[in-house]
């Protein structure tokens, strides 16, 4: 197994985490940190999200990621909706393919190892503020329904 997989399956409570973590985690220069995490990324150790955010590799995962949860890191401050917060709830019967959030921000979309992240733009902030946070076992993602 190899060093950051390592490091991080004692120290944070999942498995993706950020360059700023890593910063903590692993003191010295950006440049020997940046040339460290291209090195785990290109033996598999670790797949990048997004830039700044990473998770290990599937060989080192404990759990799948729950893709509302990450959906969280990728962009925030975000909630899911539309067809995903349906889906999960099983009031359609497609499948969905994207995880898609609404966000005060700009509307953007990452394609990712583990799928499509879409976050749309909502323009009212009060109607940004209504959702649910839901709690699965240990993990927590927020979500709206309209």
């Amino acid at each position: 197994m190899g060093r950051y997989a390592d490091f991080i399956k004692e120290n944070p409570k999942s498995d993706f985490f950020s360059s700023g973590e890593l910063a903590i985690w692993q003191p010295g220069s950006d440049d020997s940190r940046y040339g460290q995490v291209k090195r785990a990324i290109a033996s598999g150790e670790i797949e990048g999200i997004r830039r700044g955010l990473y998770i290990l590799g599937p060989k080192h995962r404990r759990t799948s990621p729950h893709l509302f949860a990450l959906a969280q890191h990728i962009y925030g401050p975000s909630y899911i909706s539309c067809e995903s917060a349906l889906s999960f709830w099983g009031l359609i019967p497609e499948r969905v393919y994207t995880t898609t959030s609404m966000t005060s921000k700009r509307s953007t979309e990452f394609q990712t190892p583990l799928g499509i992240f879409s976050f749309q733009h909502i323009p009212c902030v009060p109607l940004f503020l209504m959702y649910i946070e839901l709690k699965r076992g240990s993990i927590s993602f927020l979500s709206h329904l309209q």
